[in-house]
């Protein structure tokens, strides 16, 4: 026994919608766009029925989950099948086409009830970092040029100022060469305390070449066995700010090698503050004055 489209689309209609009448998610399943991207009331009011769907068969196995098999049209042509199996929380959707050309032309048709408030036109004088987050992301630029960065890694002008995969490269090959060196280091806490002007070293590798930057790591040992609550290692300065690099005290006291989750970037102040830190910490480290 087989059931062939053209034997489905022969069958008598059991119901005919309009494809702007409540359609849901139909519309993302059959036409790519959703009820947010059309403007539905003016297809209701223009009564456009150019596309229809075609309920043909259905099933209802309880008042949450049914099965209905529609076949859609423009303009009085078919143009493909629409399946929709299960509940509002869970359904298994399929689309077919058996006329492309006819498809074609109905996408075409809903694109014309696009709403046109989503459609922002610009020239090329538009600045694309003016758009701010985009997500958790913002458009950033390093030495290397721009790319989608977290958007805590940038500075307000757009500017990369940590460059978080340079940074996990150099982490991750002084873990390695430290349980080669050391099987047990990450268990002794006591010893991140001498490793902090490695911690430095790691953290200073995610600073981008182009930024002026004061290594600063202001720990000493008569100050006591505990670190501030956020340590600083280091400073660096874009035009419109500076910024600091620190660790909490929590993250390097838990493991001598685990340490990145505690790891911070923040503005702390205007671009002249980084002369301050300069003056008080630049010899160390041979970091570069600004």
């Amino acid at each position: 026994m087989k059931l062939k489209p053209s034997e489905l689309y022969a069958m008598p209609d059991r119901g005919v919608s309009p494809w702007h009448d409540g359609w849901g998610r139909s519309l993302e399943d059959v036409f790519g766009v959703t009820d947010e991207q059309i403007d539905i009331e003016a297809a209701y009011e223009a009564r456009d029925e150019r596309i229809l769907r075609h309920e043909k068969m259905s099933h209802h196995r309880d008042r949450d989950y049914s099965t209905v098999i529609s076949v859609m049209s423009f303009d009085g042509k078919p143009f493909g099948i629409y399946v929709t199996a299960g509940s509002d929380d869970h359904q298994e959707n399929h689309f077919l086409v058996t006329d492309r050309a006819a498809y074609d032309a109905a996408l075409l048709h809903v694109q014309t009830f696009r709403r046109q408030d989503l459609v922002r036109e610009i020239g090329d004088d538009f600045d694309l970092l003016s758009l701010g987050s985009l997500g958790s992301a913002v458009i950033a630029k390093g030495p290397e040029g721009y790319d989608l960065v977290s958007d805590e890694y940038a500075a307000r002008d757009g500017t990369l100022v940590f460059d978080h995969a340079a940074f996990s490269d150099a982490h991750y090959a002084y873990v390695q060469k430290s349980r080669i060196e050391d099987p047990g280091s990450d268990e002794r806490k006591g010893l991140m305390l001498d490793r902090l002007p490695d911690v430095t070293e790691i953290v200073r590798a995610g600073i981008p070449a182009n930024l002026p930057y004061v290594v600063v790591n202001d720990w000493k040992p008569e100050r006591g066995k505990r670190l501030p609550k956020d340590w600083i290692a280091a400073v660096a300065a874009t035009d419109e700010g500076t910024y600091a690099y620190t660790v909490k005290a929590d993250a390097l006291e838990v493991s001598a090698l685990r340490w990145e989750w505690g790891l911070d970037v923040n503005r702390i102040g205007g671009p002249e503050l980084l002369q301050q830190y300069a003056d008080k910490y630049g010899h160390q480290g041979g970091a570069p004055k600004p």
